[in-house]
């Protein structure tokens, strides 16, 4: 009965240190969003009129099942515009990881005010 025992929790360790090795570290999703062609020409754009602070993390997901584990991250990265209006806002990206640790794709993740939102959804009736 201990060799039962100890053969499965043998085993739940090497799966949970085989789950550990697929994920991307924090740094590597900021990376990914980084890269993302969207979110540089969002940081071009905003850059020209205001100061951009360091990206992180906001929310992280995760799904694991027999293939592996699937998880995403919500990245937002600050930007201030100084001046007579001052404004904050940010630049979002959700960064969608695969099994086995694969990058699969970032998207940007654009927020729009509730007044516009009802208003593009009275116009689809």
């Amino acid at each position: 009965m201990r060799i039962v025992i100890a053969f499965t929790m043998m085993a739940m360790l090497i799966a949970s240190f085989a789950n550990a090795q697929e994920r991307m570290s924090e740094k590597e999703l900021i990376q990914a969003f980084l890269d993302c062609p969207e979110i540089i020409k969002a940081q071009k754009e905003f850059g020209k009129r205001g100061e951009l602070g360091k990206p992180s993390i906001v929310f992280y997901d995760s799904m694991c099942g027999g293939h592996g584990c699937q998880y995403s991250a919500l990245i937002s990265q600050k930007y201030k515009r100084r001046g007579v209006n001052p404004e904050t806002t940010h630049i979002l990206g959700l960064v969608h990881v695969g099994p086995k640790g694969e990058y699969v794709f970032v998207e940007r993740v654009i927020l729009i005010p509730f007044s516009k939102l009802k208003e593009t959804l009275e116009k689809g009736n």
